[in-house]
């Protein structure tokens, strides 16, 4: 089977079944104009080092989010741009961003690579170079913790000791090294009074390992971070301790974008008519001052991701044009994955309005009928399934984070 056929079969399997894949975003493209070119005007400034917003989007279930999320990713890695997509969830709760981290480290990517993003491109770090040392000062300017300026200084003097360097990866992407392994390096290089390693449990200073990836991937080439979190209206399910970490997680995603030259740049996908509610209650909860700096800097972030969210960008439902140019794309995709069929077009639906992953699905069941029944035109009837949600217990989140490691 050659390549092309293969990529286009692959492509098919993938919007058959409404999961997208890159053969299926790169051949389709999308619809959303509007959201692209917002996107492409933000990564231009991350490219420029200026402050960027998050991107917040919105659409409603089966409409494209998550195949929009994948063609964002898609065009930023074109770019040059590190990418990584973690869907929010019991087992990755955002309100954690130690569990934020090393989710983050495991799905991101480099241009060209298909492991681990940092992992691959250690290879091609050079400590003696002006890009690492700017990251040195970069590291310093902000203050980060000690522990990760440590680790820097260690990573710039383990020379051709490999298994030390891999040891201070894996720290940046939330595996921590053993503290006796630093300890040893720094005594080594005449450092070990110049770093304060206490109070370095995971969740204090995952925001410091989250802030200092992008710096890493510029040294090495790539134009920043691009990171895309979907299915954020879960956390509307969360109990409401774990909601308000969650809120203020996006408060400290802002944060993070709007520094000049964090090479940065976040996207955040809602299911629309799922969150209002969550706001109005966690709103109030947050605007209590207690005159307690740390509490009120929880809130204040809290309240800066709620605005946040406030403001999407909505998805549009493609017009009749659009998604008969869409049909003729899936067509023209299906003819190349079965070369021998023999199929007709199909014509927009006007008895029942649907999403345009159904309206895929229903080309491509017609079509798989049509190949192996030429003589057969189906008919097919569709109707809406209602669902008594109420049947189902909602998810609930612990109210705490689980113990750093």
């Amino acid at each position: 089977m050659i390549a092309t056929q293969l990529a286009a079969r692959s492509a098919i399997e993938a919007l058959r079944s409404g999961v997208p894949s890159p053969h299926a975003v790169e051949q389709l493209g999308t619809t959303q104009d509007e959201i692209r070119e917002v996107f492409e005007a933000r990564f231009h400034s991350m490219l420029n080092d200026e402050p960027v917003d998050p991107l917040v989007l919105s659409a409603s279930f089966g409409s494209g989010k998550t195949h929009l999320l994948n063609y964002l990713s898609a065009i930023a890695s074109k770019k040059g741009a590190v990418t990584g997509i973690v869907v929010v969830s019991p087992e990755m709760p955002l309100g954690n961003p130690h569990i934020v981290l090393k989710a983050l480290a495991t799905s991101s990517s480099a241009p060209g690579y298909e492991g681990r993003a940092l992992r691959e491109l250690a290879i091609k770090m050079r400590t003696n170079s002006t890009s690492w040392a700017a990251v040195r000062l970069w590291a310093r300017e902000n203050k980060l913790h000690d522990r990760v300026a440590a680790c820097l200084h260690a990573f710039e003097e383990a020379g051709a000791d490999d298994e030390l360097r891999m040891h201070l990866v894996g720290e940046f992407e939330g595996n921590p090294i053993q503290l006796p392994e630093l300890r040893a390096k720094l005594k080594e290089i005449g450092q070990t009074t110049n770093y304060d390693l206490r109070g370095s449990a995971n969740n204090k200073i995952a925001h410091d390992r989250l802030a200092v990836l992008p710096q890493l991937f510029r040294t090495c080439g790539t134009s920043g971070w691009v990171v895309l979190f979907d299915e954020c209206e879960r956390i509307c399910r969360f109990a409401k301790g774990a909601r308000l970490k969650c809120w203020a997680e996006l408060g400290w995603w802002q944060r993070a974008a709007q520094k000049s030259g964090a090479r940065l740049l976040p996207v955040f996908a809602f299911a629309s008519g799922t969150i209002e509610e969550a706001i109005k209650t966690d709103e109030s909860i947050l605007s209590v001052r207690s005159g307690n700096l740390i509490h009120d800097d929880f809130n204040a972030m809290g309240r800066d991701g709620l605005e946040m969210i406030k403001r999407p960008m909505r998805l549009t439902p493609p017009t009749q044009d659009q998604e008969a140019r869409i049909a003729a794309r899936v067509r023209e995709i299906y003819s190349l994955a079965y070369p021998d069929s023999s199929i007709t077009s199909t014509p927009h639906r006007v008895d029942i309005s649907t999403t345009i992953r159904s309206e895929v699905r229903r080309w491509i069941t017609q079509w798989d009928l049509m190949r192996h029944y030429p003589d057969y035109r189906p008919t097919i009837v569709e109707e809406k399934i209602a669902t008594d949600l109420s049947e189902f217990e909602a998810e609930i989140m612990p109210t705490e984070n689980p113990e750093d490691d």
